[in-house]
Order: C-alpha cells, then sequence, then structure tokens
C-alpha cells in the first residue's frame, strides 16, 4: 500500500507542477484574500489618523450615561450575615447620594411600596415598610421644560437571592435594571442585565457603568465611618493617538459623555459603516480563503474519473481508496503551508491595517483554526466527487457552492447575528446548524472572536475552552469539521471495504474487457510516462476481481410458479435485503448517515435544554490590580498636599500597584516635551473643591465645605477597565485615611441566562409561566423540521431503485421464472419499509430517552407517532414506484430525488403555519378562551383543504402536516386558560401538601408551573375522537396510498394487456 501511496503521490504533484497555474491560483488567491479582509476592513474602520487631547472633565453625577430611559431600577440582595442595621446604612447612602439630588424629581421607592422622602432612615424597618401616599400620578403633566431630564428610581431590597435574580432579569420596556449582590458589606457584585440566549463581555458597557460603582462605594463608605470628608470625583481620558481603529473610537465614544466631548477631541466615526456590515464583510473574505484548494481539488478528482484512470487503477488491483489518501496527502500538506502562511501573515502583519489582530491575536489559535478549516474544504471536495463524474457538472457545483458560502454569510448576519432583534425560533435553528454547516460554524466563531479583539483580550488556543463567551462557538466549529469528516471517512471505508458484488451491474464480461482494452489505450495516448510508472509497481498485484453475475443473487433452482403467495413475497424481500446490504454507498449515505445525523441532534437537542433553566456560568470580572499587567500609575506633582496624603494610601495598600510622580502636561499629553516611555494606564490629581456654577447657585455654595476635596481619575481609552480600577482605588484610599483596614471589593457580572420568567399569575408568592411551554413548541417544530427531512432524504433512494431493477434486467427475470407481478410490488414494499422503520424506531427510542420534554414523542403520544410515521412512509414509498414507474437513468434520477425531496418538503413546511393567537390581558397571557382545536372555522377548512391537497400532490409532506397540527393542538389546549383555572389549580389540595412541605425557589415554581401544563394536555381519545383535523389528515394519508398501489397495479394491468397483444402480433 505504502509503495502505491508512493507513486500515486510523486504522480499528484507532477500534475500539480505541470498545471503551475491552478498551483499559483491556490497560493496567491489565499494571500490576496488575507490582505483584503485585513486592508478593506482597516479601511472601513478608520481612514485617517485621530487623537484625543485635552479632553474635558466629566463628573460622576450623569444620570443619562447609566440609564438610557427614564426609569432606573436598582435591585440588592443582602446575605443573612449582614446586619440589618448596615443594610438600612447602606440603602440611606445610597438614597442621599447628590447624583439623585440634582437628576431624580420622582425619589425612591423601596420594594414598589414606599415613597421615601425623609432625609433620616433609622433602620432597615422604616425603609422597607413605612408607606406614604403616592403624589406622582400627575407628574408628567406639571413639567414645562421638555429639555429636564426626568428620573423615576426604585430601589428594592430583597432577602431571597431568587426573586432577586429574577427581578434583575426581567425584561421590561423602558426601564433600566441593576442589580448590587453583596457578599459582604465590603464585596460585592453589579449584576448586569442579560442578552438572548448568550452573552457577551462589552467592556465599553461595563465602563458606562462606574457610575453606579460610584453610588455604591459612597454608600458603603458612609456606612463604615462617619467622618470621612466630602469628595467629588471627575474623570477625563489621557491624550491619546488612535491608528485606524474603529474599535477604539468605539470604545472612546463609550467612554466620553458626548455633551463634554470639546473640539480637541477629533474623532470622526464612519456613521455609514456599522458594525454588521464591517463584520459581514470581514467574513467573507475569511470564509474564501481556502476556495482556490477546494475547486482544483474537485477538478483534479473530477477528471481522473471522467478521463477513466480510476477505473484503470482498479482493474489493475489497486483500491479507489488509495487515490483519495493520495490526494489527500499532497492537499494536507498545502493547506498545512497555506495555514502557516496566513497565521504568519495575520499575525505580523496586519497591524498596518488592524492593530487589534497583532495586539491580541495568537498565531497558535489563528493556524489550527485555518488548518481545520481548510480540511473542511477538502472533504466538502471529497463527498462531492462522489456524485459527480462530469467535468461540466462539476464547474457548476463549484458556482453553486461559492453562492451557497455566500447564502450562509448573509443568512448568518441577516436572521443570527442580530440576536436581539431576531426571534429564538432562528437563533435555535442556527445555533443547530453551526455544529453541523462548518461555514455557518466558522463565521460564528471568527466574528465572535473579533469582537473580543477590540476589547484587548489575549486570545491563546487555550482561551477557547476558558473562555465562556467563545467556547460554544470553538465546540461547535470542531464538531461541524469531524462531522464533514467523518463523513468523508465513511466513504473511504465502503470504498476500502467494497464487495463489488453489486447484483445490477451488466453481466456481459467480454463487453468489459473490451471496454477496459480501449480505456487503456486511449490513457497510454494521453499520459504514457504516467501510466508506465504505475505498471511498474502494480504489475505484481494480482488481478482485478470480475464482479459476480447478477443471477448469483437469485437461487437458480428457484421456480416462483411453484411457491405460494406468502413464499414469493417472502423469496422477493430476501432478494432486496441482500441487494441493498451489498451496495453500502448506498446504505451509509441513505440510512447510517441521516440516522447517525438524527442521533447528534438529539444529543444536541438535549444540551440545549440548559438555555431554558436560568443557570448562571459565566464568570465575574473582578476590578483589581492583577487585571492588567505590566503597566503603571501615575500621580500628577501640582496636586494638593491632602489629597496627595489619600492617593499615596494607594501604594502602600496594594502591593502591586506603582503610583508615580508625574507632570502630566510635560510629560504624558500629546505635545508634550519630554515624553514618558512607561506605559500608563492611569493616573490621579487632586485639588480643592471649586464648584463651576458659582455665580448660578450662590445659595449652595455658601453650604459647601472649603475642605471639600477633588479627585481627578485620568483614564486610557484602549484600558477601558482603568476607570472602575481608579474609582475603587480612590475609595479605599479614603478608608485606609480613616484608619480602616478593610478594602472595596467589586466585581462586574453579566447574567448568562434568557429572559426571566414573565409573572403570568402570581398567588401565594407562586409564579405560573409559559415561557418554558412556549419555547418547548419552538424546540418541537425544529424537531418535526429535522425529523422530517432527514426521513425524506432516507427515502428518496427507494424509487430510483426500482429503475435499477428495471435496467438491470432483474424484474424480467423473476417475472420470467413465474413470480407475479402483485407478489414483486408488495415484497419491495414490505422489505424498504422495514428498512425505514428500523431507524425510525431507533430515533424514537432515543428522543423519549434524551428529549422527554417533547410532546410528540411524549409516552402518552409516542405509539400515535410512530402508527402516522409508518403510514408516511408507506404513503411516499408507493409516490415514489409511481412516479419512477415509466422513467429511466437510475443514475439521474437518484440525483434528482436526493437533492429535489428534502427540498421540496422544506418548501412544504414553509407553507405550513400554526395559527396560534396569543394574546395579553390583565397581565395573563392565554390564547382566546373561544379557540377550539376541534372546531373548524371556515378560514382553518380552507388552511385544511388546502393542506389535504399538497398531501395529494407531494406526499412527502404528510408527516410534518400531521406532526405540526399536532402540535398546534396541544399547544391550543395547554396555553387555553384563565386566571380562575390557575387559581383553582394553585388551591388544589396537591399544591397545597407541597407548598407546606418544600421550600419555593425558582426550581419548585417551575415544577408546579409544569404541572399546572401537564395537566392540560389532551388525552388521546380526545384528539382522534370525532372528526377533526387529525382524523382527517390520517385518512387522506391512508387514501392516498390505496389510490398510489390501484395506480401501480392498474399500469401492470396495461402492460401486461400490452404484451399479450404483442404476442398475438408475433404469433398471427
Amino acid at each position: 500500500m505504502f509503495n502505491n501511496l508512493q507513486i500515486l503521490v510523486k504522480r499528484n504533484f507532477k500534475l500539480k507542477f505541470k498545471n503551475y497555474k491552478s498551483s499559483l491560483f491556490e497560493i496567491l488567491f489565499p494571500a490576496v484574500y488575507l490582505f483584503l479582509s485585513l486592508f478593506l476592513v482597516g479601511q472601513d474602520n478608520i481612514k485617517t489618523t485621530h487623537s484625543i487631547k485635552d479632553a474635558s472633565l466629566t463628573v460622576f453625577n450623569n444620570l443619562s450615561s447609566i440609564c438610557v430611559f427614564n426609569n432606573l431600577e436598582i435591585s440588592f440582595y443582602f446575605p443573612s450575615d449582614i446586619s440589618r442595621k448596615t443594610k438600612a446604612d447602606i440603602l440611606k447612602g445610597v438614597k442621599d447620594n447628590s447624583i439623585f439630588d440634582k437628576y431624580c424629581k420622582y425619589g425612591l421607592f423601596y420594594n414598589g411600596k414606599t415613597l421615601i422622602d425623609e432625609k433620616e432612615i433609622d433602620n432597615e424597618e422604616n425603609v422597607i415598610y413605612k408607606e406614604k401616599a403616592n403624589i406622582y400620578n400627575n407628574f408628567f403633566d406639571e413639567i414645562n421644560n421638555e429639555k429636564d431630564i426626568i428620573y423615576k428610581v426604585k430601589v428594592n431590597s430583597y432577602d431571597i437571592f431568587d426573586e432577586f435574580e429574577n427581578n434583575i432579569n426581567l425584561s421590561k420596556k423602558g426601564i433600566c435594571h441593576y442589580g448590587i449582590q453583596f457578599k459582604s458589606p465590603t464585596e460585592y457584585t453589579i449584576l448586569l442585565p442579560n442578552e438572548k440566549f448568550y452573552y457577551k463581555t462589552d467592556f465599553s458597557k461595563i465602563h458606562i457603568k462606574s457610575n453606579i460603582q460610584n453610588i455604591v462605594n459612597k454608600a458603603v463608605i458612609s456606612s463604615m465611618t462617619s467622618n470621612t470628608p466630602k469628595y467629588h470625583i471627575k474623570y477625563k481620558p489621557m491624550d491619546i493617538n488612535i491608528n485606524n481603529n474603529n474599535n477604539n473610537i468605539n470604545n472612546i465614544n463609550n467612554n466620553i459623555n458626548n455633551n463634554n466631548i470639546n473640539n480637541n477631541i477629533n474623532i470622526n466615526n464612519n456613521d455609514d459603516k456599522t458594525e454588521a456590515s464591517i463584520y459581514s464583510k470581514f467574513s467573507l473574505f475569511r470564509i474564501f480563503y481556502f476556495i482556490g484548494h477546494f475547486c482544483i481539488l474537485f477538478s483534479y478528482l473530477v477528471d481522473d474519473q471522467e478521463s477513466g484512470f480510476n477505473n484503470f487503477l482498479i482493474k489493475k488491483g489497486v483500491n479507489e481508496s488509495h487515490l483519495w489518501i493520495s490526494w489527500a496527502i499532497v492537499y494536507g500538506i498545502l493547506i498545512l503551508s497555506s495555514s502557516i502562511f496566513g497565521s504568519f501573515f495575520t499575525h505580523s502583519f496586519s497591524f498596518i491595517y488592524d492593530d487589534n489582530f497583532n495586539h491580541s491575536y495568537s498565531f497558535g489559535s489563528e493556524f489550527i483554526i485555518l488548518f481545520l478549516y481548510g480540511i473542511g474544504y477538502c472533504c466538502l471536495a471529497f463527498l462531492l466527487f462522489t456524485f459527480i463524474k462530469d467535468s461540466k457538472t462539476s464547474i457548476r457545483i463549484s458556482k453553486f457552492v461559492l453562492l451557497g458560502f455566500l447564502a450562509i454569510n448573509y443568512l448568518y448576519f441577516n436572521y443570527y447575528y442580530d440576536k436581539e432583534n431576531n426571534n429564538n425560533f432562528n437563533i435555535l435553528l442556527f445555533s443547530l446548524a453551526s455544529y453541523v454547516i462548518f461555514p455557518l460554524s466558522y463565521i460564528n466563531l471568527i466574528v465572535n472572536t473579533r469582537r473580543l479583539l477590540k476589547n484587548y483580550i489575549e486570545i491563546t488556543l487555550f482561551d477557547y475552552m476558558k473562555s465562556s463567551e467563545l467556547r460554544s462557538y470553538f465546540i461547535a466549529f470542531i464538531i461541524s469539521i469531524f462531522f464533514i469528516l467523518g463523513l468523508t471517512l465513511t466513504l473511504y471505508c465502503c470504498l476500502n471495504n467494497k464487495n463489488n458484488n453489486d447484483y445490477h451491474l451488466n453481466s456481459n464480461l467480454k463487453d468489459k474487457e473490451r471496454e477496459s482494452k480501449k480505456e487503456e489505450e486511449k490513457l497510454r495516448e494521453e499520459e504514457p510516462h504516467q501510466i508506465d510508472s504505475i505498471h511498474n509497481f502494480i504489475k505484481d498485484f494480482e488481478q482485478h476481481k470480475i464482479q459476480k453475475n447478477p443471477k448469483l443473487i437469485i437461487d437458480e433452482n428457484i421456480n416462483f410458479k411453484n411457491l405460494s403467495f406468502f413464499q414469493q413475497i417472502r423469496s422477493v424481500m430476501l432478494i432486496k435485503f441482500k441487494s441493498f446490504l451489498e451496495n453500502e454507498k448506498l446504505f451509509v449515505l441513505n440510512i447510517l448517515i441521516p440516522l447517525c445525523l438524527m442521533i447528534l441532534f438529539i444529543i444536541l437537542f438535549n444540551k440545549f435544554q440548559n438555555i431554558f433553566k436560568n443557570e448562571l456560568t459565566s464568570q465575574p470580572i473582578s476590578i483589581d490590580s492583577h487585571f492588567y499587567e505590566n503597566v503603571h500609575w501615575f500621580k500628577e506633582k501640582n496636586s494638593d498636599a491632602i489629597g496627595l496624603e489619600i492617593i499615596n494610601e494607594i501604594e502602600k495598600h496594594q502591593s502591586s500597584v506603582v503610583v508615580s510622580f508625574v507632570d502630566y502636561k510635560k510629560e504624558l499629553a500629546i505635545n508634550a516635551k519630554t515624553p514618558s516611555k512607561e506605559k500608563y494606564i492611569g493616573g490621579f490629581e487632586s485639588h480643592i473643591y471649586k464648584n463651576e456654577n458659582e455665580n448660578e447657585n450662590k445659595n449652595e455654595n455658601e453650604n459647601k465645605d472649603k475642605d471639600d476635596i477633588e479627585f481627578i481619575i485620568y483614564y486610557h481609552s484602549e484600558y477601558p477597565l482603568s476607570l472602575l480600577m481608579g474609582v475603587n482605588y480612590i475609595d479605599n484610599a479614603i478608608l485606609h485615611h480613616q484608619n480602616s483596614d478593610q478594602d472595596i471589593k467589586v466585581n462586574y457580572y453579566f447574567l448568562n441566562k434568557i429572559e426571566g420568567y414573565k409573572k403570568l399569575f402570581k398567588s401565594n408568592e407562586l409564579w405560573i409561566t409559559s415561557e418554558f411551554e412556549i419555547m418547548t413548541m419552538y424546540m418541537n417544530i425544529i424537531f418535526v423540521i429535522f425529523i422530517t427531512l432527514n426521513l425524506s432524504y432516507s427515502i428518496s433512494c427507494f424509487g430510483p431503485l426500482i429503475i435499477k431493477d428495471r435496467e438491470s434486467n432483474l424484474i424480467s427475470q423473476l417475472y420470467s421464472r413465474g413470480l407475479k407481478p402483485i407478489n414483486y410490488w408488495i415484497g419491495i414494499l414490505l422489505s424498504d419499509l422495514l428498512y425505514m422503520i428500523l431507524p425510525s424506531v431507533i430515533t424514537l427510542i432515543i428522543s423519549y430517552t434524551f428529549l422527554p420534554f417533547l410532546d410528540i414523542v411524549n409516552k402518552q403520544y409516542i405509539g400515535l407517532t410512530l402508527i402516522v410515521n409508518i403510514l408516511c412512509i408507506i404513503h411516499c414509498l408507493l409516490y415514489q414506484y409511481l412516479i419512477c414507474y415509466h422513467l429511466e437513468n437510475y443514475q439521474k434520477i437518484y440525483k434528482i430525488f436526493s437533492f429535489c425531496i428534502p427540498l421540496l418538503t422544506f418548501f412544504a413546511y414553509k407553507r405550513i403555519t400554526i395559527p396560534l393567537n396569543i394574546e395579553d390581558k390583565s397581565g395573563l397571557y392565554y390564547l382566546d378562551s373561544d379557540y377550539n382545536s376541534n372546531k373548524l372555522t371556515k378560514s382553518e377548512t380552507e388552511i385544511l383543504l388546502e393542506f389535504i391537497l399538497l398531501i395529494i400532490i407531494y406526499p412527502p409532506s404528510n408527516f410534518i402536516l400531521y406532526l405540526i397540527n399536532f402540535i398546534r393542538n396541544i399547544y391550543g389546549q395547554k396555553l387555553s386558560f384563565k386566571p380562575e383555572d390557575v387559581q383553582e389549580f394553585l388551591n388544589s389540595d396537591r399544591i397545597m401538601e407541597f407548598i407546606s412541605n418544600k421550600k419555593i425557589d425558582i426550581k419548585n415554581k417551575e415544577y408546579i408551573s409544569r404541572l399546572f401544563f401537564s395537566s392540560k394536555i389532551p388525552n388521546l381519545s380526545d384528539i382522534l375522537s370525532g372528526i377533526n383535523n387529525h382524523t382527517i389528515i390520517i385518512l387522506t394519508i391512508i387514501i392516498g396510498s390505496i389510490i398510489c398501489g390501484i395506480l401501480i397495479y392498474f399500469f401492470e394491468i396495461v402492460k401486461k394487456i400490452k404484451k399479450t397483444e404483442k404476442k398475438n402480433i408475433k404469433k398471427e
């Protein structure tokens, strides 16, 4: 084998060197695409150099940087070991913050019950339980100045973490939610609202929340000390030059209050270029990196087949799989070298156009991803080669692949990228597809990687598994590559172990030998040197085995005239079983691979249940000195003595923080005369507080303490967390200056879960939520789509096999031995049905085991699902037999059926809709109470008639139609309830007993919701009783099957009559 491979590899390399133009294309094309992907994206970002110079100061008293709406809600959670007085002091400190005095016209609400106007709060009981009249009913009518900033601030304090967590993660229009979770009196976490199905650590979003950190820090300090000096904090970005980096500009714009940007900040964003368009163009260039390798490898494989070289090797005893391995070795080397080149180019030279890559992207991670992506391209070429045998078709297919990749890129950015504006169905569908379609998973990975690059996180290969943001994308990419690699290896094994006893092949051996000699002579004329070299290494090989005569499949002694009805059918079934099992390629492509794909889909679907479980899986971001390494802080030389004394506390108590004296204007400004060589990410400056609005607010100034201290925090715009770190350093320095040995520790945390529970109905602190039921309905629909597409593809091969039987004269041989036509059709129907039932049963069993929450595989309905599945398979088989009865050319019909039937099935699904009309009345989500799944309205009757016509014209749509209608009726009854139904359920003895014995947390509330909706599942007898959608569809399937069977029988009678007439004419 190794000698064969060695010579074949040499031959392939000779072809590569001979066709130097194509080889040059494979080398230059990736280089050009890499250049364009970096250059044009860089041009889209920023085309000139920009700078921040002498930016104005921003004060920590601007609610607009915290909340983009007019309603702000901050929820606090304190553990039980924190004293009641500490809780009340912290809440009082929050309320007394000057930021609310200036901007808040509403006041502070505690737990939605109490309006606090008093300046003094004695204890927590007053904070939580003191009641006041609501005086803001007509507040908006009293607003005269439209430019006034009006905020309603609501502060909640929770004793139960589950309620606190859900309150933060509730999605309400027009309200900003923030959560403060205390671990101890000096350590807390700021919880930021989640996004749908995913979260991303966007530091620019964290950055503008520094006001929240400043408010809570001051409240904590006031609860610990009483003699704290009055101080104020302002901040400004350091002077910096920005070169061709739109991501930095975006961060800077988010970090600076737009109202305070003066003319010295020269930032001009290209507003016409959105983030999505930039990422779309970037991914568009990157997905075609190996397109040249794919096209040329595909053409080589097809040329070898078309020229007869493959047949020549097979005739000489060399397995066709050896040719595959030789090309795999050649292109493995080419992809390896291209990946090294691409990684080196991206890592070393991208700084010319895009600083993010050079700063954060590692060579190893880029190389591994590119290499695996290239392997996927080569596997795709081998897979397509098994179906395409001529060069003209291969050119068309290459164009279709190109268009397909363009379509994937378009669909990704239009139906998946913006998850906030896309529905859950699209998100689930694309997420699952990314585990199978490798270009989609590659786009998903590189786009989300680039998102993180703008935040200057070091991305190595290890980080892809460590980072909760990239782990799922990286795993999906790996699985998709191994999926297509597994398909290729499966085909290789089929070729390597080929039995070569396909009974459908022609048995005329003399014609075969004559054809082989002609092919060999033709090859000798075209490539004499190549053939001679092949002869040298295969001359000792045993001669190629002659394929067996199809008559060996049929026992020569069998005479069907002597067999009974059942014996004839059994014999036909055995012949079909043997032929199908010996056709390994067909068995693998149409039975084994779809079954494995379905099992993989079920396992992934089971994993996706975690999306609905409200689990916190991300890691908090700790604001400490270790976040950035090899960086320094500075303190302004011109600061006043009192402020410097406090700033010096930073270095005393933070051993890892070095704070050096610097003259900012002389050393760090853009026009500095003696610029510093050190890399500073921030600094501190202090002055005696001066009110900037002294002339307008003289009365206020009189009350101000002259000894108030003003701190200025400088932060580096390329290190967004530097401002948050600076705020913490100053506040801790204040504590240490008051002889406290404690530090305030702050974490930021994005909630990584879907939208929280919607409070559909609340009684005795119990929630009944339909959130899980609605999402389960989506998952049912996706499961139906996938299982139907899988089924339609698997069944598409059985109709063309009838043509193959006819072309190989098998049918005529059987009929000549006395087999009755009706017994032949019954035999192949039963054999094909058994072939399809086995994977269907396996799929349903695995679905029942791993996906018990899906209603169509529920133990109550799984039997009905199996029966309808069998009826649909029979209908589809008979329909294919009928269509193929008069068709010819097995190869063409098989390809057409394999491609068109799944595609038409998908289009049939798109035509089928689910008219679920969910309404919202009095805070309760339910279906219209007049809805009745068994009662057909006029519009529904028209829709049903249209579906019946669809079943008759295109039977593969029957299964999806039945299941979609089945889901519609089940969820129509599940979600059709009134508040009285919920109240009755919650007051039932079973639930009251459960409440008395269990702690009511999120899991138990979810369990109660499941019990409620489970009680509304209709019985099987109710579904099948009377004349309804289900019975009509099932009857239509049965009638359609009978019609197809009658037509086939009619064709056989006509055929028999014609044969009799021909015989009579010959006799005459």
